[in-house]
C-alpha cells in the first residue's frame, strides 16, 4: 500500500493570520453565499438582489461585483489591493482546495 503524503492547508504559510481571517477567506474561496444579495434574495430576507450603492443600474450584488466592479468600492478595494501587496501576501493556488 502506498502512503500519500497530505498536503497542508493553504493558510499553513501565513503564520500571522487570525483564525477569522482564516475563515474569512476560505468561505469566500468555496464559494459560501452568506453576504451577497442574491443569496439572501433567494432566502426571502431580501426583496431584490441588485446592488443598493446604485439601484438605477441593473448589477447584481455578488462577490464579482463588490469585488471588481462596484464603483462605491473602488476606494475599499485599493486599499485591500495595497495592503496585500505590502504584506507581499500571495493568494492561495486554486487547486489547493
Amino acid at each position: 500500500m502506498m502512503m500519500m503524503k497530505q498536503k497542508k492547508p493553504w493558510y499553513t504559510q501565513f503564520n500571522d493570520l487570525r483564525r477569522s481571517i482564516i475563515i474569512k477567506l476560505s468561505r469566500l474561496r468555496l464559494g459560501h453565499k452568506s453576504t451577497p444579495r442574491p443569496h439572501l434574495c433567494r432566502t426571502g430576507l431580501l426583496d431584490s438582489p441588485y446592488c443598493p450603492r446604485h439601484p438605477q443600474s441593473d448589477s447584481i450584488c455578488n462577490l464579482n461585483h463588490l469585488f471588481f466592479q462596484c464603483p462605491h468600492s473602488s476606494q475599499l478595494r485599493q486599499t485591500l489591493y495595497t495592503q496585500i501587496l505590502t504584506n507581499e501576501l500571495q493568494p492561495p493556488p486554486l487547486n489547493s482546495l
